[in-house]
């Protein structure tokens, strides 16, 4: 039985969704090239104004004024932001104070009043993102809907997608897979080989597998992909 709440004159307005700390640059695989970044996404119809904003914690950096972000926009703050224009061919701001620790930290995205909007702490085992590990990928968030506090939530950059829905495993197909409860192999790139077997002790399904729909990845362009 479900319990019903009335609404008495009550006007029901669409929710601002607010931005996210989408993408982190944190290890490059080279690391006198100082290429890394945070990139912020605004995920909703309307246009944010970042003027007085700040990110705290791992880095520090005071949004000047007149920084908007347009509805579904990016916006790059880089620790030099010239070596990004020449490496991806994205315009950034910065630089900013501090560094992204290369072991996992505290990046907070507060308003003008200094209230919290949104906060990774991020890490470098599983279940967060691999190749972000000071293999030159950054890591992605996956979704601007999903927690972007559980590593489950991110992906190690790779090949654009320009945010389009991209299907992955295609309903019908036949696959393998296992539950992620630890590292896949180890070496723990050692799954994405052609020739890995220790695959014949995994599950075996036809897709879709566990949501009831082919297997989606909604990504946004990365500043390492859209160059």
């Amino acid at each position: 039985m479900y319990a019903r709440l009335p609404i008495f004159g009550a006007l029901l307005l669409p929710l601002q969704a607010a931005p996210v700390i989408n993408e982190i640059h944190y290890n490059n695989d080279d690391n006198t090239v100082l290429n890394e970044f945070v990139e912020i996404h605004n995920p909703d119809s309307v246009e944010v104004d970042l003027s007085g904003w700040e990110l705290d914690g791992a880095i520090n950096f005071l949004f000047p004024a007149d920084t908007n972000i347009p509805p579904g926009g990016y916006l790059v703050i880089a620790e030099d932001p010239a070596t990004i224009a020449s490496e991806f061919g994205v315009s950034a701001i910065g630089p900013y104070e501090g560094g992204l620790n290369s072991e996992g930290e505290l990046l907070e995205l507060l308003n003008s009043a200094g209230t919290e909007v949104d906060r990774v702490e991020y890490g470098i085992g599983f279940p967060w993102p691999s190749r972000a590990r000071g293999e030159g990928s950054s890591m992605e968030l996956i979704n601007p809907g999903l927690d972007n506090d559980l590593g489950s939530s991110w992906r190690s950059s790779g090949v654009g997608y320009n945010g389009a829905k991209e299907v992955f495993v295609p309903e019908g197909s036949d696959w393998l897979y296992r539950k992620g409860l630890s590292e896949a192999s180890s070496p723990i790139h050692a799954w994405t080989a052609a020739d890995f077997a220790e695959d014949a002790t995994w599950l075996s399904g036809t897709a879709p597998i566990g949501r009831g729909e082919p297997c989606l990845l909604y990504t946004s362009p990365s500043p390492r992909d859209r160059g």
